[in-house]
């Protein structure tokens, strides 16, 4: 959309979700004894520490939200928006396995590090979405594919039968994952989808939502944290309630394989729903709201940068190369200022790299595409008036 009618709150929430996914990396990828070492595994400081992955499912569920929530009353081909997605992960996947092919060539780097440089991860890098380079990418691409046919049948159904269907996925998606690990129903396209049934009923259905304050969206999310913990704890001690649920991974309840992450969806949810019950005075008219505007189309380069499976290894064994803070502030004091500084980094190049080679690339394809359309259009207004005159 313009600018003009882009609400900065809804962009800001994208650059919020973003950071929590990188704050939940930066904790999957440390070196720190609390998360390397077996024998923390049942502890609380081990049992917290894992648990931290909840923030990046959190932001997960809100980048979700957010996309279901602006489309969810379209039942257009969603062509366009595919295509413009494909082509900026294309623009980001090939040309960083282009460039770990150089340093290959001319060793400019540690081996290990290039040890993924291979005919096959050439393929991966330049089929992402089909051969699933980045996880989330390739289910949300397939979201956005069947969201016209989600929206046409959100058409015809009730309130009540569209939260029913919403309540039925959620309940085959996560809780039957928790309540038997070896559940096949759980899948990357089950969560988004899952996600995008909530996105679509806050959008159609405003007036059936409880009225949510900021202090209730905290306390919620609080709660769920803590719940998070208390399971992670628990899983992680082996013990008789594991045994009955079919001793499930110790992350069900966070994140990766095996997990189930109910308790970030609900906890994202009821954030998402206490913003859009936030009225917005003045939706793009400040230089605060501007900027918010023009930096949150970086945050999907972001993700696409720093999970990268090349990029990644060398970014995180270069962030964690100091010795481990000794303490928990100087942990908290190092966590808050790295992160901050590696998602800055970020932003900027994946926004300068925007503006110089996908947006250009995006517009030209465009042009074609609509040049293509025009074509057709009047070869299609001739051959109709040919057959209305058939003397002509």
């Amino acid at each position: 959309m313009p600018n003009k009618q882009r609400d900065w709150k809804f962009e800001f929430l994208r650059i919020v979700a973003m950071l929590l996914i990188v704050t939940t990396h930066f904790f999957a990828d440390d070196n720190w004894a609390v998360h390397t070492d077996p024998a923390q595994t049942g502890t609380w400081a081990g049992a917290t520490h894992n648990a931290l992955s909840f923030l990046g499912q959190v932001g997960v569920t809100l980048f979700v939200l957010i996309s279901a929530y602006f489309v969810a009353t379209k039942t257009t081909s969603p062509i366009k928006r595919l295509w413009k997605l494909w082509i900026q992960i294309f623009l980001y996947s090939a040309p960083i396995f282009l460039l770990f092919l150089f340093l290959k060539w001319n060793h400019a780097i540690p081996e290990h590090y290039l040890a993924g440089v291979t005919v096959k991860s050439g393929l991966v890098s330049f089929l992402p979405i089909t051969e699933i380079a980045y996880w989330f990418i390739s289910a949300y691409f397939i979201m956005t594919a069947f969201s016209p046919f989600i929206n046409k049948l959100m058409e015809h159904l009730t309130s009540a039968q569209s939260w029913i269907l919403t309540a039925m996925i959620i309940w085959v998606t996560f809780i039957w994952r928790i309540l038997n690990a070896q559940s096949q129903y759980y899948t990357d396209c089950g969560y988004l989808i899952s996600i995008y049934l909530i996105g679509a009923n806050i959008r159609l259905y405003p007036e059936r939502l409880p009225r949510i304050h900021w202090y209730s969206a905290l306390i919620c999310t609080v709660i769920s944290f803590g719940l998070c913990v208390v399971g992670t704890r628990a899983l992680g001690r082996q013990n008789s309630m594991t045994a009955i649920l079919g001793n499930p991974p110790t992350n069900l309840l966070t994140a990766g394989p095996g997990a189930s992450p109910i308790l970030a969806v609900i906890s994202g949810s009821v954030i998402f729903i206490w913003v859009t019950q936030i009225r917005t005075l003045n939706r793009g008219n400040t230089l605060w709201s501007r900027l918010i505007i023009a930096l949150a189309p970086s945050t999907l380069g972001i993700y696409l940068i720093h999970e990268n499976f090349l990029i990644k290894p060398l970014l995180w064994d270069t962030v964690f190369k100091s010795p481990e803070p000794m303490g928990l502030l100087a942990k908290l004091i190092f966590a808050a200022a790295t992160i901050a500084l590696v998602f800055l980094v970020l932003m900027l190049v994946s926004y300068i790299y925007n503006f110089l080679i996908v947006n250009p690339a995006i517009r030209v394809v465009s042009r074609i595409h609509l040049s293509g359309r025009t074509t057709g259009r009047h070869i299609g207004i001739d051959d109709q008036t040919a057959r209305n005159n058939p003397a002509e």
